[in-house]
């Protein structure tokens, strides 16, 4: 019972927020867009997107100008959420700052390698510099890593930028891998040090769940693309706690072949999602994908108040984003509905697999 009076109003808020996601039918109708000013008026027949796009032109609007107008869309989201939690609950938002983070500070290494100062960060910084400890602001004018370790001497990725600047050369394939690394290892201690018993074993349940299936894809990607020797890969993989991942990683490193690899996912509760007779070009990561949002979902309806159903939230809504970014530039570059649906969003083939 104190958990339902706990999350009782704000699951309240969260199930009207979630009641305004986009169906799949939504998406379906979206992606048979014939131009994007035809996209922008469908989608502003959505309460969730009647005023995101207003002051832009849909034939003009760039890639990174759609995706900071939904980045700060979701993000006010997110904020509103974090706002109306109560204390305890907060310490589990705080958890998904991290994850903000972590992202925002990838697009800020894409930005640096790039050579191009297109990292903006105006409609976080507030909220970063009061709750999580990062001037996003001042971070934008770096130009090396060694210029941004100065500038994060003060939060908690000091050590991790510290060690970076102090490498002779760093690509931004290190940096983003030491990123994930030193992030997923951030999330544990802090949820083991932060969160009560209840929070914990479920927010930890789904974050080990996560760091399985991405150490997996994480395998898979060196063996097929990089031809790496196993003895080389656990060291691009996030450490793994209890003996059942422990087997699992080892297991992957020792499979012979892609398919073997891609085998021991045909077992247990994770069959459903691959095809009996899986096809030469089948693509695991939206397969990947299908499998974590099965996962929160179970996980939210198994435990509706807790920080389950919001973790299901957020992360749904993080993927209506990036279908919704995918949507715009297939239409921009003139795709078939059927092409953006069938291989980029891939509903098609996921509506088989789960």
């Amino acid at each position: 019972m104190g958990s339902l009076y706990r999350y009782s109003a704000l699951i309240t808020k969260l199930r009207a927020k979630q009641s305004r996601l986009l169906s799949e039918g939504q998406l379906t109708a979206l992606a048979s867009c014939g131009s994007l000013p035809e996209l922008f008026r469908e989608l502003e027949q959505f309460p969730r997107y009647a005023s995101v796009f207003q002051d832009e032109n849909p034939e003009s609007i760039s890639r990174d100008a759609l995706e900071r107008k939904l980045m700060t869309h979701q993000f006010q989201d997110f904020s509103s959420l974090y706002l109306f939690a109560d204390r305890e609950q907060r310490a589990f938002f705080k958890l998904e700052i991290l994850r903000y983070e972590s992202f925002l500070l990838k697009r800020f290494l894409r930005s640096l390698f790039g050579g191009i100062q297109n990292f903006d960060s105006r409609p976080f910084d507030s909220f970063f510099k009061k709750h999580g400890g990062i001037d996003f602001s001042a971070l934008s004018s770096a130009h090396s890593i060694a210029e941004a370790a100065v500038l994060l001497q003060n939060s908690r990725y000091a050590p991790l930028f510290q060690q970076l600047a102090a490498r002779d050369q760093v690509s931004l394939y290190d940096c983003e891998l030491a990123l994930d690394l030193y992030s997923f290892e951030l999330l544990r201690k802090q949820a083991e040090k932060t969160l009560k018993r209840e929070e914990k074993k479920v927010f930890l349940a789904l974050l080990e769940q996560t760091i399985s299936l991405l150490n997996f894809q994480w395998i898979r990607r060196a063996k097929k693309y990089y031809n790496m020797e196993p003895a080389k890969i656990p060291a691009l993989l996030i450490p793994a706690k209890g003996h059942r991942q422990q087997a699992e990683i080892s297991a992957w490193l020792e499979a012979d072949s892609e398919e073997d690899c891609i085998s021991f996912l045909h077992r247990g509760p994770w069959k459903p999602f691959f095809p009996r007779h899986a096809p030469e070009t089948l693509e695991i990561e939206p397969i990947i994908q299908s499998m974590l949002t099965y996962y929160e979902t179970t996980l939210a309806k198994q435990a509706p108040y807790s920080c389950a159903p919001i973790i299901a939230y957020l992360h749904a809504q993080e993927l209506e984003v990036q279908r919704l970014i995918s949507i715009t530039e297939a239409i921009r570059y003139g795709l078939s509905a059927e092409r953006i649906l069938t291989v980029i969003l891939q509903l098609k083939d996921r509506r088989t697999f789960a």
